[in-house]
């Protein structure tokens, strides 16, 4: 249990009148963060479940008008190398079934998960033969391992995970590597318009290209990286409390829906900002 003082520093930060929840939220965040690099951590696993995503998703309806509810990314990793684990709120439990030749010797596991969300359950089957590799764990405990394949695959399947892997699978299926984003692409409806080739649009998305969200080099920036590069800018010139409040609200309006490597950068510049308000205000 760690006890931290952190209603003092949520009280100094806020402006009157504004709600704290942005501004303690960090500062929680902040003492998970710091026990977890003293204890020499690299993991923080948090404990949110479903009935918090639709409790947050309430509260943003009535108090925001804005239809939002937590990040839906099983993982990211901070700007410090911590990764942050969240709970997949529509896990509704796991099971797994051995299958036994004439022998009763395991030749395949089959994991099967639930989720509220659907009616029929995610079934994958491991075969050891096809997935022993030559090294200690499986010479050792070969079950235990192929449970453990079964149970990445199922995963893979039910939720999109991307960032989860087993040694040697990269061999298989290339590099792989924690983007704390989920595989899915959400699918878009598609309209024709006609008399539009001239527009410019993104090829892979096929979102239309505003001109002026270009870079010098040419390259296009995304809505998401246009308002981040604007954060990030106004927290490095923000000089007192009031508007430091400002800007911070405006982000955790947004921040959940931006990509996880846009928020690690925008939380760098407003930890810092919060820094260095905090000992300027106790010159």
């Amino acid at each position: 249990i760690i006890q931290e003082d952190t209603y003092s520093a949520v009280v100094d930060l806020t402006a009157e009148g504004k709600a704290y929840c942005a501004v303690c939220s960090r500062l929680r965040r902040g003492v998970l963060y710091t026990t977890a690099e003293r204890l020499g951590c690299n993991k923080i696993a948090l404990g949110h479940h479903r009935d918090d995503s639709i409790e947050t998703m309430l509260l943003n309806m009535i108090y925001t008008g804005q239809l939002q509810a937590m990040l839906v990314s099983p993982h990211r990793q901070s700007a410090d190398g911590i990764v942050q684990a969240r709970a997949e709120g529509e896990f509704d439990g796991i099971e797994f079934e051995d299958m036994q030749d004439e022998k009763g010797k395991i030749f395949a596991v089959e994991a099967t998960i639930w989720r509220k969300d659907r009616t029929r359950p995610i079934k994958v089957i491991e075969y050891l033969e096809e997935c022993k590799q030559n090294a200690d764990p499986w010479r050792n405990l070969p079950n235990r391992m192929l449970r453990h394949k079964a149970t990445i695959q199922a995963a893979r399947y039910a939720f999109g995970f991307s960032g989860i892997s087993d040694d040697g699978d990269s061999e298989f299926v290339g590099d792989i590597t924690l983007t704390g984003e989920n595989v899915g692409t959400p699918m878009r409806s598609a309209r024709a318009i006609e008399h539009r080739e001239e527009v410019a649009h993104d090829a892979e998305t096929g979102e239309i290209i505003d001109e002026t969200q270009r870079d010098a080099q040419g390259v296009t920036k995304t809505d998401d990286e246009v308002f981040a590069e604007d954060i990030i800018a106004r927290f490095r010139r923000v000089e007192i409390v009031p508007d430091f409040n400002v800007i911070s609200s405006e982000y955790g309006d947004r921040r959940r829906d931006l990509p996880s490597e846009l928020v690690n950068a925008i939380d760098v510049e407003e930890d810092a900002a919060r820094d260095r308000l905090t000992k300027k205000g106790g010159e």
